[in-house]
């Protein structure tokens, strides 16, 4: 029985990530295959091998990042079983339009990375703010009920924190950038 649960939670979280994430993986897709139809197929073959390799992923890492690897590889495999074909990028054509997908996961992560660290630096009242606007989902209207403030109050200090962050998640973006 524990083993037909874990089945249904391991279902459901990757139910949960393919639809957050499948028009992502499916426009990397169809941006290397112009071909609908065969964005499909390649879409449908890339689902099934990422739910095949679910164990494998890591929770907390880069779901698109990973669809879209295995996507690559699928096409990839395409590009080989359909080398003759007579409608058919060249490999350096191929490669420049894969490529910026590739830079953008970088960059992503890098803003999620910054970001992460800035969170850490929040006060503690401002970490907590920001936990039950985002986290928990909570309207500014109903946090600054639970805390007995204002809603003027309350979004000028959500104001605040969104600049402080911003401002943070900036400085350390533009000093990875100076390093690199």
């Amino acid at each position: 029985m524990a083993n037909n649960q874990y089945e249904k939670l391991k279902y459901k979280e990757f139910l949960r990530l393919i639809l957050e994430h499948k028009s992502r993986i499916y426009g990397y897709i169809l941006r290397l295959i112009p071909n609908r139809a065969v964005a499909d197929d390649l879409m449908q073959e890339t689902t099934l091998v990422m739910w095949e390799k679910f164990h494998q992923f890591e929770k907390g890492t880069n779901f698109p990042a990973w669809g879209i690897q295995i996507a690559r590889f699928k096409v990839l495999q395409y590009r080989a079983a359909t080398k003759n074909s007579p409608i058919r990028f060249n490999q350096d054509v191929f490669n420049s339009l894969a490529s910026p997908i590739e830079s953008d996961h970088y960059q992503e992560n890098q803003k999620v990375q910054a970001l992460e660290n800035c969170l850490r630096k929040l006060s503690k009242r401002d970490h907590k703010l920001i936990q039950l606007r985002y986290a928990e989902k909570q309207k500014i209207k109903n946090i600054a009920i639970n805390l007995g403030w204002s809603s003027g109050m309350t979004y000028k200090l959500m104001a605040k924190i969104h600049y402080i962050l911003k401002e943070c998640i900036e400085k350390r973006l533009s000093i990875s950038r100076a390093v690199e």
